[in-house]
């Protein structure tokens, strides 16, 4: 059975003073709202009242710039992403992967893309058997960064699953 979505509208258009709806079905406030104005008694198909679906809280609103996001020491040994933009030209791959290897890093999957003069490089490295930790790893790839060559970003792997659960 599909459960359904009671709204206000609903309510509206019951007749005689009361709505039935299914044991599954949902029940919104502005439809428990209409009923209480209107005088309707919304019930369950077994007889019983029926509740209101509870509130969902919104998300709280993210801060105009995001603080910079540093893993904690417990999740050091998994994958992290690590992205590069910038102009294009020879051995920008060789140098990103020789410094992932310098690191102890290893690649498990690579997506490079050249538009004309601009390149982009996306990189997943397990860290398993990086030396140091996530802020020396991120901040030695991150150093390779030279303006008006390319741009450097390491995350980990979690921080993007996290940045677009829904």
């Amino acid at each position: 059975m599909i459960r359904q979505v009671v709204t206000s509208r609903d309510v509206e258009d019951a007749p005689g003073g009361e709505l039935q709806v299914g044991l599954e079905d949902v029940i919104t406030p502005s439809a428990h709202e209409a009923a209480s104005r209107r005088g309707v008694r919304i019930v369950r198909s077994d007889g019983s009242p029926a509740a209101p679906a509870p509130a969902v809280q919104a998300p709280p609103t993210p801060p105009a710039v995001a603080p910079p996001v540093t893993a904690p020491e417990a999740v050091r040994g998994t994958a992290v992403i690590v992205s590069v933009f910038g102009r294009n030209r020879p051995h920008v791959l060789a140098e990103i992967a020789g410094a992932i290897a310098h690191e102890g890093g290893n690649i498990l999957d690579i997506s490079q893309r050249i538009v004309r003069d601009y390149f982009s490089l996306l990189v997943i490295v397990d860290t398993a058997e990086v030396a140091d930790d996530f802020r020396t790893f991120k901040s030695d790839l991150e150093a390779l960064s030279r303006e008006g060559d390319y741009f450097v970003s390491v995350a980990h792997e979690a921080v993007f699953r996290a940045m677009h659960r829904v």
